[in-house]
C-alpha cells in the first residue's frame, strides 16, 4: 500500500483553523437551537391533539417502547391480574417495589 506524503487537504494556516472553529461552533449553536424548537413544536402538537385527558404523559415512540417491554416482563414475571407498583425512573433489572408474592 501506497505511503502518502502529501497531505489529502491543505494544511490551514492557523488564522483558518480558528475561522473555521468558531464557523463550526456557531452551526453546531444554530442547530441546537433548531432541534430544541422542533422538539418544542412537536410536543405542543401532540399536547394539543390529547388536550382532553389531564393525565396524559406525552412520551416519544423509544420510551412507548422501553414501557411495552417492562410491561411484558411484568406480566411474564408476575401474571395477570397481579398488584405491581412500578417506578418510571427504575431500570426494569432492578425490583419494581413487589415483594414478589402471588395473590
Amino acid at each position: 500500500m501506497p505511503i502518502h506524503k502529501e497531505p489529502i487537504m491543505p494544511r490551514l494556516t492557523l488564522e483558518q483553523a480558528w475561522e473555521d472553529w468558531e464557523e463550526t461552533n456557531k452551526l453546531l449553536a444554530e442547530m441546537r437551537v433548531k432541534l430544541g424548537e422542533m422538539a418544542q413544536k412537536k410536543t405542543r402538537e401532540l399536547q394539543k391533539t390529547y388536550n382532553q385527558n389531564q393525565d396524559l404523559v406525552v412520551a416519544w415512540p423509544e420510551r412507548l417502547a422501553e414501557l411495552e417491554k417492562q410491561k411484558k416482563e411484568v406480566l411474564e414475571k408476575y401474571g395477570k391480574g397481579a398488584a405491581v407498583r412500578v417506578r418510571d425512573f427504575a431500570s426494569s433489572e432492578s425490583d419494581q417495589g413487589t415483594s414478589g408474592k402471588k395473590r
